[in-house]
């Protein structure tokens, strides 16, 4: 019996994954968004309906109706909202904290079920079925990763973000608890530097008055949790530094401590100062520059150029940007339409996931390079996704035929992006040429369809910032363009992978991200893509 229980346990944990966290996918933080408009309501109702039947409504209660009219009554646009980072890690603290004070107290055991109580349960009920997935800390956590993210990735400046501003999109400054519980959770995440220099720099800019808060700051608990995450970085020295700006009466039990620790230590040990993560890889730098902007030289960047390109289609032509020549990459704009997009997103979020990366043997697994959610769209489903598929064969001279065994394209996968989400340096390409079998499994109508010989990523929205897909190993560099699709080989002409096309998503920066790709597999492109002559020869700009 407890066996049963304990898989019964792990499958809905499982289900719970599957469903995928709120801050992964913009869109869901936007449902988020609508739906604590509708629990707004009906708390002001449940308060209305309470005091008219002679049941007093808590203070609490009623500073948390007014705080909430206050923090959404100057949006008007709650997509652009939810397109700062910053507005979203707001939200979710609110949902995952304030609304739960307020639920426990509404919804306590000794509280009358009154209509007033089920009102607002079977309101809470529907917000939770309409989001699927109720924020937890786990969200939270997402969202501070993300903010520290693109801090570090576009070299924000920090005291320009603790006052709401990126670039020059502006929202309320952040209050004295947001600005805490990113230091604390990214010590919670082991985040030391990020949390360190946050730290840091919130008291070089208190210091100088360049910080807009409604709350008092607490230096005294941001100087010990400061201490914390220096002697967690191994730096006992530092805390006890940090902890001897404050009065002796404010330090604390953990200053004497510190101070042991420190006295411990071997003789000669190094002191230095906190230094910044090694990169994650050897593209990693390169990676991040690319997002910041593009860095191609100017002579490289004279032999790109925009025309029209024929097409299968007799006088159909369509407006084409090479972004880069050997091996081909290139921009095909006004490709897909405004109801095709919107079908494509409608689609799509109906059926989210948090997304994966393939780590071999057919294995997926969740990781933090990769925040987004994704949904795939069988192509016999759905005639858009038919004629889209045509499109893409008429342009690039490929086929693009969906079957359900031997197809020589995979099903459209559509992603949201989310809280300053990426996609870290990968390749498409699966190591699976269609002359090899290696028993990596997949779904039945690919399983021996070849590796993937070509991406095609429509965008099927604009971002006001970031978001840039990126090529460090060609420094080439693709902006998001809703309406446009970026195109590119994966292999060689000769079969094999070509490794120079490792390519990642930057972080978003500001906005709401939408992409759809599809993979076109080596099946059914014999007679479409000839062999070359030379082990070394590349796709160019006459096979697109």
């Amino acid at each position: 019996m407890e066996m049963k229980f304990c898989l019964l346990a792990i499958f809905w944990t499982c289900i719970r994954m599957i469903q995928g966290e709120v801050f992964s996918s913009i869109q869901r933080v936007e449902t988020l968004y609508e739906e604590e408009g509708r629990l707004a309501r009906a708390l002001k109702r449940y308060a209305e309906i309470s005091e008219k039947n002679g049941t007093h409504v808590g203070d609490n209660i009623t500073k948390f109706i007014e705080y909430v009219h206050k923090q959404r009554s100057t949006v008007t646009d709650a997509g652009r909202w939810v397109g700062h980072p910053v507005n979203v890690l707001r939200l979710l603290l609110r949902v995952t904290d304030d609304w739960e004070h307020v639920f426990d107290e509404v919804f306590c055991d000794d509280c009358l079920e009154t209509y007033a109580v089920t009102d607002l349960r079977i309101s809470k009920k529907i917000a939770g079925n309409v989001v699927n997935s109720w924020p937890t800390k786990r969200d939270i956590l997402g969202a501070v990763r993300g903010l520290l993210r693109i801090w570090r990735v576009y070299q924000l400046d920090l005291p320009q973000l603790f006052n709401g501003t990126i670039l020059n999109e502006k929202t309320d400054p952040l209050s004295w608890r947001e600005m805490l519980v990113v230091a604390k959770e990214s010590i919670t995440m082991g985040m030391y530097f990020d949390a360190i220099t946050w730290m840091t720099s919130l008291l070089e800019a208190n210091g100088k008055g360049e910080l807009t808060l409604e709350t008092k700051f607490e230096e005294k608990i941001l100087r010990k949790t400061l201490a914390s995450a220096y002697y967690q970085a191994g730096m006992p020295w530092k805390a006890v530094e940090v902890l001897e700006k404050l009065d002796p009466t404010e330090r604390g039990s953990n200053y004497k401590f510190y101070k042991t620790r420190t006295a411990a230590l071997p003789s000669g040990t190094p002191r230095d100062d906190l230094r910044p993560p090694k990169p994650t890889d050897k593209y990693q730098t390169t990676y991040e520059a690319l997002c910041r902007g593009p860095l191609k030289s100017t002579k490289m960047q004279a032999k790109l150029k925009c025309f029209l390109k024929k097409t299968r289609i007799l006088f159909d032509m369509i407006q084409a940007e090479i972004v880069h020549l050997k091996p081909i990459i290139v921009i095909y704009h006004n490709i897909i339409s405004k109801s095709e997009i919107e079908f494509l997103r409608t689609a799509g979020e109906k059926s989210f996931t948090f997304s994966k990366i393939y780590s071999g043997r057919g294995l997926h697994v969740m990781a933090n390079t990769r925040v987004s959610q994704t949904a795939w769209l069988k192509d016999t489903d759905h005639p858009t996704l038919l004629r889209l598929n045509r499109r893409i064969a008429i342009v690039t001279g490929l086929d693009t035929t969906f079957r359900d065994y031997l197809s020589s394209v995979e099903r459209y996968q559509v992603i949201n992006y989310g809280v300053s989400g990426e996609y870290g340096p990968h390749n498409d390409h699966l190591g699976k040429p269609l002359w090899v079998s290696n028993g990596i499994p997949e779904v039945a109508e690919v399983t021996d369809s070849g590796d993937r010989i070509a991406t095609w990523m429509f965008y099927l929205s604009s971002v006001t910032a970031g978001g840039a897909t990126v090529f460090p190993l060609l420094k080439a560099r693709v902006p998001v363009t809703e309406g446009s699709a970026v195109f590119w080989y994966n292999t060689l002409p000769n079969g094999s992978a070509n490794r120079k096309m490792m390519h990642a998503g930057c972080p978003v920066l500001l906005g709401s991200k939408w992409v759809a790709n599809k993979w076109i597999r080596q099946h059914g492109q014999v007679l479409k893509t000839l062999c070359s002559k030379t082990e070394k020869a590349n796709f160019e700009i006459g096979n697109i």
